[in-house]
């Protein structure tokens, strides 16, 4: 199964990606091309990439935070036991 992620390169030269839309990573250059694998000149954009290397590019990864929009909500003690 294949994932599409979104990215973009930041002004040091880093990459964010984001994932299922609402969780965003920071990523160094190599590792980030090495798994996405697109071009030294790709700042901006969307790919596929399979659940094996999206797995290894996120323990690679530094997770930053939620897309705008997005916001961690408290759980219920009630829903919480039931999960």
């Amino acid at each position: 199964m294949m994932n599409t992620i979104k990215f973009r390169k930041t002004v040091v030269g880093w990459y964010n990606f984001t994932i299922c839309n609402f969780m965003v990573y920071n990523t160094d250059p190599t590792i980030f091309r090495k798994y996405a694998g697109v071009s030294e000149q790709a700042t901006l954009g969307t790919c596929e990439i399979n659940a094996e290397d999206l797995k290894a590019l996120r323990m690679k990864s530094k997770f930053i935070g939620l897309a705008p929009g997005w916001e961690w909500v408290p759980i219920d003690e009630e829903e919480a036991e039931a999960l």
